[in-house]
């Protein structure tokens, strides 16, 4: 009976928000609070809809799109 050796491999998180890849802040972050953490920059994440995660190869890929209403 051979034996297998279990192995874990851990995704680079990225998040993109239309064509801006941003850096992930840190794994302790949940991906709602890495929206609010870039926020203060771009203005248009807050409230944004967080889509993924997409895993392509070794990425887990999360996607921020801004929300768009119509006012009256």
């Amino acid at each position: 009976m051979s034996k297998k050796e279990n192995t874990v491999t851990t995704l680079e998180r990225v998040f993109q928000y239309g064509a801006m890849k941003l850096d992930d802040p840190g794994a302790q972050f949940s991906p709602a609070d890495v929206r609010d953490y870039y926020a203060p920059h771009f203005p248009k994440l807050t409230g944004a809809a967080i889509k993924g995660p997409k895993v392509e190869g070794n990425k887990e890929i999360w996607e921020f799109q801004a929300q768009t209403g119509t006012k009256g």
